[in-house]
This record gives C-alpha cells, sequence and structure tokens, in this order.
C-alpha cells in the first residue's frame, strides 16, 4: 500500500518506519524534502520512503496518515489537497505543552 505522512517528527517517523518495515511504500510529506533530519529520516525508513510536498504524497497514497502538531493541522490539511476518496488516519493529540 502507498501511505502518505503528513509530518515527519516523532509520530510521523514512528509510524513510517513501522509500516516500511511491514512492506508499504511510504511518503513522507514535509515542507523541506531536502532538510537534513528529513534525509534522516529517509535513511532510517529505508529504500521504499520518499519525502515530497503534502500534495504530491497524498495524491501518490491510498492512504493519509495526519502526523502534525495540533496547530499545524488546519494549515496541512489545506496543504494536503483533495483528500475524497482517500482513507485518513487522525494520529494528532490536541494537547498543548507549556513550560512549567
Amino acid at each position: 500500500m502507498n501511505i502518505a505522512i503528513i509530518g515527519a517528527g516523532n509520530v510521523g517517523g514512528a509510524l513510517g518506519r513501522s509500516w516500511a518495515r511491514a512492506g508499504h511504500k511510504i511518503f513522507y510529506a514535509v515542507r523541506d524534502p531536502q532538510a537534513e533530519k528529513v534525509k534522516n529520516l529517509l535513511g532510517e525508513t529505508g529504500h521504499s520512503a520518499t519525502a515530497t510536498n503534502a500534495v504530491d504524497a497524498a495524491q501518490a497514497a491510498d492512504l493519509v496518515a495526519l502526523a502534525t502538531p495540533w496547530d499545524s493541522v488546519p494549515a496541512a490539511l489545506v496543504s494536503a489537497g483533495n483528500l475524497a476518496g482517500k482513507i485518513v488516519i487522525d494520529c494528532t493529540n490536541p494537547l498543548k505543552f507549556t513550560p512549567g
């Protein structure tokens, strides 16, 4: 299965690595596919993973996993474009961590 993961942080990276080990092709939707953090994640995920923008990732996928910080959800969904007909899994958690 082709899986787009919007977000490449702790949650998105963990999902991508696990799904890739299960044999799925992973498309990380990120702002900067050339960022060092993203390159490292691609190396950890394996040959089945690529990084691209949200629209291209979502269009290439059968399933879209939303794995962004809570405050970024609206912008991430807009950036993914039309998700009609896609399975969408919401992996966000509406928590706001404050120093304390």
